[in-house]
């Protein structure tokens, strides 16, 4: 089945689609907007998340869905056995039926298609824990591990540059005013399907597309990892602070009520996400923050989800 014949069979009230983020970017997300000053970088949690392209980076709600679609198609390249992942599209249109999105968009997409070609991300995380020397008894000779006190602490520090794109073709066709883009060959990087295979997390493409803000993108996708981590009954509390740190920080030296405008729209958008598009989330504003309890969120791995893409 081509997917052509994959968007046609597809009835959206009885059916949703499945697609996948990057692990990093569910928790420090590509810019909103279009950025004058690169590198762009998000810091969060012990994590660093630093995009770099040659004159900008991928932004926005249409960075977004282009992400999920790149990372789905890495993602399915898993039994393939091929090292490189090539995506195909015959002319613009068709991706943006992939994409579910009006031609209207192709100029959007476009941009985007370009800037991800040109840009890649660095990680870092670090982690800290406080373990007993034996466990690190294999890693030092007998002298250096003598020296070591019976309780250690290990930080952990994991890095790595990834390109998006190792390689972009395709046509632009111009007659008498007009342009046309076909031909379209994605090389999926190396190091981007590697990480994406192994550090990606499942979303349903079909709210995510719905949901105009990117900060709201941002929020959905995060809301479901989140409530996906807990267990029966189970229920955690999120400062004020760290919501406003991950999705909207304030730059040092902003007037306070800078936050508090950035924390009613963070809360705003959560809000709209229960009403309009997940009414089984278990949400509540307190003081100081928000109380996320455990939600009977549809299972995205079940039949009522298809890929929203399948070249295998």
């Amino acid at each position: 089945m081509n997917k052509e014949e994959l968007f046609a069979f597809l009835q959206p009230e009885e059916k949703h689609l499945r697609a996948y983020v990057p692990s990093p970017f569910i928790v420090a997300a590509l810019p909103a907007r279009n950025v004058k000053n690169l590198p762009f970088q998000r810091n969060y949690n012990g994590m660093t998340l630093t995009l770099s392209g040659l004159k900008h980076v991928p932004y926005g709600r249409y960075g977004r869905l282009l992400l999920t679609i790149l990372t789905t198609h890495a993602v399915l390249s898993k039994n393939s056995g091929e090292d490189t992942v090539t995506i195909e599209y015959k002319n613009l249109s068709n991706l943006l039926k992939e994409l579910q999105l009006p031609r209207t968009r192709g100029k959007d997409i476009r941009e985007q298609l370009e800037y991800f070609s040109h840009s890649a991300f660095i990680f870092e995380e670090k982690k800290s824990v406080k373990t007993k020397k034996g466990y690190l008894r294999e890693l030092f000779d007998e002298e250096e591990y003598n020296e070591l006190k019976e309780n250690v602490t290990v930080k952990k520090y994991s890095t790595g540059m990834i390109p998006f794109i190792s390689e972009l073709q395709l046509l632009d066709v111009s007659s008498e005013g007009t342009k046309k883009t076909a031909a379209i060959t994605i090389k999926l990087s190396n190091e981007f399907s590697k990480y994406s295979r192994e550090h990606s997390v499942p979303i349903d493409y079909t709210i995510y597309k719905d949901i105009t803000s990117p900060i709201g993108k941002d929020l959905y996708s995060w809301l479901m990892y989140r409530c996906n981590s807990l267990c029966d009954n189970q229920e955690i509390f999120i400062p004020e602070k760290s919501l406003i740190d991950q999705f909207m920080p304030v730059e040092e030296g902003s007037a306070r009520n800078q936050e508090w405008r950035n924390y009613d729209y963070i809360k705003g958008l959560i809000q709209e996400i229960k009403t309009k598009y997940c009414p089984e989330l278990n949400v509540e504003f307190i003081t100081g923050g928000m109380q996320l309890k455990h939600s009977k969120i549809p299972n995205l791995k079940s039949e009522y989800y298809v890929l929203v893409t399948s070249n295998l």
